[in-house]
């Protein structure tokens, strides 16, 4: 199996050379779309009428001058990268209030409700 990116579309392809590819780096479904190459050959789905997957490549393409990693890396010395949000806390009391003022009782009329009809 491999997983690559190229021109901001993904490509999976499989042990048995069965290529899935994502939908086309435009529209509001970029990239949360993957389907496999024979159902928009074939058109087995409604994806191969989308504008996104017009003209599918037959094949991964390949890779050209790429700089980016070689291998992951973790240094648990450095800081993280994420600032820690100040609303916090001020978050969790707000879920909080709503899951004692929304949900308890909700929670607690079904639990009654559910004893009277069992």
């Amino acid at each position: 199996m491999s997983f690559t990116v190229v021109d901001d579309r993904g490509y999976f392809m499989t042990k048995q050379g069965d290529l899935y590819l994502s939908s086309a780096p435009f529209g509001e479904r970029w990239g949360l779309d993957y389907t496999s190459l024979n159902s928009l050959i074939y058109r087995w789905k409604i994806f191969a009428d989308w504008d996104n997957f017009q003209n599918p490549p037959h094949q991964v393409p390949e890779v050209k001058n790429y700089t980016g990693w070689d291998h992951m890396k973790c240094n648990w010395d450095e800081a993280p990268p994420i600032k820690p949000n100040p609303m916090y806390q001020f978050q969790q009391a707000v879920l909080k209030w709503e899951n004692y003022t929304l949900g308890a009782p909700i929670y607690f009329g079904l639990k009654a409700f559910m004893r009277e009809q069992g």
